[in-house]
């Protein structure tokens, strides 16, 4: 699925990708991706957070942060395809439509429902890194480039707004851990929109609780709040929602009973 004004100027991308795909024994595998033509500094930065992701547990992880790869930068065996797509009747998504691990109803764009419904159904997908050091915009080596046009759809679809974004991820959460409780944890307005996109689903917790925390930037940081703290609270999902990446990593840091099979991060 990659787009005609993209492009893969480093002829051994595909080579390299299916190489890392066999050796580890993946289901897919994504090349890292540079921003190029009408590129902001955000658009940049966005694609720096995702070649930062580089094993499959961490790309999954991110799924309910962003999408954690463009999906055109993968490559994918026949067998994970086939699968993802044996609920939609063998096409991809883009919009309303079937899907296991995504609500049909849902407005949901084909890159966020690909990813959700891969990771949903437990497949696996790395990232390998393009060599370094070439000039060019983008390098020669880069194993992919990521066109940007200032009215490109990434910018203006009504389809990406933050809150059919975050219906989509709140539905494809629920439906994965099918939660009784939850713990969910962030600042300001934030907490009051996934928790109203939280209580309103069908498979809504039993029980929602919220608690607002500002991570400290200060060293050594003050100890954590009790209040987030599992405790002897063991079947609990603790839903964390911050979308600056360096609020996630204080969180990461300060948290010390983390579980990564219940603590998940969302924005």
């Amino acid at each position: 699925q990659m787009e005609a004004d993209d492009v893969r100027p480093n002829a051994g991308a595909l080579a390299a990708m299916v190489a890392a795909l066999q050796q580890n024994g993946w289901d897919g595998c994504a090349s890292d991706a540079v921003a190029f033509g009408a590129a902001t500094d955000r658009m940049r930065a966005y694609c720096d957070w995702q070649n930062s992701l580089k094993t499959p547990a961490a790309l999954a992880a991110a799924r309910f942060v962003e999408i954690p790869a463009l999906h055109q930068t993968g490559v994918f065996t026949r067998e994970a395809v086939d699968r993802v797509l044996s609920s939609t009747r063998g096409c991809y998504r883009d919009g309303p439509g079937g899907g296991a691990c995504v609500g049909e109803a849902l407005d949901a764009p084909v890159d966020l429902w690909w990813w959700l419904e891969f990771f949903g159904l437990g497949l696996k997908c790395g990232r390998v890194a393009s060599p370094r050091g070439a000039a060019g915009d983008p390098p020669a080596t880069a194993f992919f480039g990521w066109r940007q046009h200032p009215r490109q759809k990434t910018r203006v679809h009504g389809r990406l707004s933050l809150e059919n974004l975050r219906r989509i991820k709140a539905d494809a959460l629920l439906r994965a851990y099918r939660p009784t409780r939850v713990l969910l944890t962030s600042v300001g307005r934030t907490i009051e929109f996934w928790r109203a996109d939280l209580a309103a689903h069908d498979l809504a917790p039993s029980e929602i609780e919220t608690f607002e925390w500002r991570p400290s930037k200060r060293t050594p940081a003050p100890e954590c709040p009790r209040e987030v703290l599992r405790g002897d609270r063991e079947i609990l999902l603790r839903v964390w929602a911050y979308g600056d990446a360096k609020a996630r990593a204080r969180v990461r840091l300060h948290v010390p009973d983390w579980d990564e099979r219940l603590d998940v991060f969302v924005a």
